[in-house]
């Protein structure tokens, strides 16, 4: 018995060791990702479980930028696992044969262990020098009950045992987009930090954005947009609302306002009422909605009223849509005029008293121009 047992022990002792690595754009990392992990932690009896987010992939389009991808990761991991920047660091197109070599080096003497979705295992073949990559790597996935995935030929498959939560990032990007509830989905750390940050509220990242609406707008409007998002995000912080929602609304609120007279007919129609469409001036905020919708994938809804009352206003206006209206009135870029320095003032303290003398200043200036003034402005006066 004692003999079996030291022959137990050191063959125990002479097994490699393995690193598993759970790799892809974690955009953004959720709960079946960490119990995937743990799985292969506890099963596989691995030295070490790392989450690895891919830098640039070639075939996938990042929502979040990479660094917000790593620092969700860090949060998620919560230091019961590994993660690492190897790719994220790396410049240019990121393939996991690349990785792979590169991980091989540091470690020779130990076994890599890929955790993948057992719905992936057919794609493999799809993967850069796959065949290579089957000689670098096992896999380990785990198989829900019923399912049977081929396993493509080369490839070795450690089966884990159990059901981690069928949770996607799809899933967790859709809800995120009109800043939905996130629980069951990521951890708590992870959803406050895509809250905070206001990842997927737009399908692309802000500095994306900023590059489409430099090429969209005049310098000057660039500029006046850049000023607008500065100061319903500041506005937004100083009285207790969402900062990252209204940065998204004062970043796109004149998206549409260099388009030709025609096009912005085209998109407000069916948003604008009979008066926005009678009058051109009017026109760049309903059709404003229709391009952070359609174009910057924007879904929600107290986001694209902001955008769409920010020349108007309107009787029934929430927090956020009263910082952006008054943002767009006060911004460091506005020529001083009389009455400025007073709305400025207001901010600070209330915001419906700014955006009622916002609204009373331009009622003035459109009644001395000669020109009417639309009956949403009246309601934004206090009488």
């Amino acid at each position: 018995m004692l003999f079996t047992r030291r022959i137990m022990v050191y063959n125990k002792s002479m097994e490699r060791k393995k690193i598993g690595i759970l790799g892809g754009t974690l955009d953004p990392v959720h709960l079946g990702h960490i119990a995937l992990l743990r799985l292969a932690k506890e099963q596989l009896d691995l030295c070490e479980a790392v989450l690895l987010p891919a830098g640039d992939p070639p075939h996938k389009h990042c929502h979040a930028p990479a660094e917000d991808r790593l620092k969700m990761a860090r949060l998620a991991a919560d230091g019961a696992f590994t993660v690492s920047d190897m790719e994220v660091r790396r410049k240019g197109a990121t393939y996991t044969v690349d990785t792979l070599r590169r991980l091989r080096a540091r470690a020779p003497e130990s076994e890599l262990v890929y955790i993948i979705g057992a719905d992936t295992l057919p794609n493999l073949v799809t993967w850069r020098e796959y065949r290579e990559v089957f000689k670098l790597c096992s896999f380990a996935a785990a198989r829900r009950a019923g399912q049977t995935e081929a396993v493509p030929e080369g490839a070795r498959v450690l089966w884990l045992e159990g059901d981690p939560p069928a949770v996607s990032s799809t899933r967790v990007r859709e809800i995120a987009t009109v800043r939905g509830d996130l629980r069951g989905l990521t951890g708590e750390k992870v959803a406050a930090y895509i809250r905070e940050k206001g990842l997927y509220l737009m399908n692309v990242p802000e500095t994306e954005a900023e590059n489409r609406l430099r090429g969209m707008l005049s310098k000057h409007r660039f500029q006046h947009t850049l000023g607008v998002r500065d100061t319903s995000e500041r506005l937004a912080r100083l009285h207790g609302l969402d900062a990252a929602a209204a940065r998204v609304a004062g970043l796109l609120h004149d998206a549409a306002k260099c388009l030709p007279a025609q096009e912005q007919r085209r998109l407000a129609a069916g948003i604008a009422d009979a008066g926005e469409m009678e009058n051109p001036e009017l026109l760049h905020a309903p059709a404003g909605v229709a391009v952070a919708r359609d174009v910057f994938g924007v879904r929600d809804a107290e986001i694209l009223a902001a955008i769409r009352c920010h020349t108007l206003g309107g009787p029934e206006m929430t927090g956020l849509m009263l910082a952006v209206f008054v943002a767009d009135f006060i911004e460091p870029g506005r020529e001083d005029f009389p009455g400025l320095s007073e709305a400025r003032a207001l901010a600070g303290t209330d915001l419906r008293a700014a955006a009622s003398k916002c609204a009373e200043l331009t009622n003035i200036h459109l009644k001395e121009t000669g020109r009417a003034v639309h009956p949403r402005m009246e309601t934004m006066l206090y009488h």
